[in-house]
């Protein structure tokens, strides 16, 4: 079977889907980068890639965040991407290539990116590394 005639195709459908979607290049990136990392991680399995995919990104409160999470917080001007680093005095601390703060009442959408996504949907596909 070829690429052509297996669900390769449909996996890229499913990131130019999710990117439109979400309309931001940080979080584009995000996905690409994810898909990266899953293909070589069970390069046989696109079909699985793409069910990780679909729950790789989510919408959630300030309040649900835990320090260490992946982020990209929308503003009403700008995109912000980084690692969650807390609450202070009302204003989400995120770190990054710079680190910013920015007011909860600013953020108009904050995705959290679920690194362990393969873990969750499919734990016997994640093999641990032997040295």
């Amino acid at each position: 079977m070829s690429f052509k005639e297996s669900e390769f195709p449909d996996l890229i459908e499913s990131i130019l889907k999710m990117g439109t979607e979400l309309d931001g290049n940080s979080v584009t990136f995000e996905i690409v980068r994810k898909v990266s990392q899953l293909v070589k991680q069970i390069p046989l399995y696109p079909g699985i890639v793409g069910m990780c995919l679909a729950k790789y990104v989510e919408s959630v409160a300030a309040g649900d965040l835990k320090e260490g999470d992946r982020i990209f917080i929308r503003t009403r001007t700008r995109g912000v991407l980084g690692k969650f680093e807390g609450i202070e005095g009302g204003k989400i601390c995120v770190s990054g290539k710079t680190s910013e703060k920015i007011d909860e009442s600013e953020a108009k959408q904050i995705l959290r990116f679920r690194e362990n996504i393969l873990e969750e949907i499919w734990p016997t596909l994640v093999f641990k590394e032997e040295r």
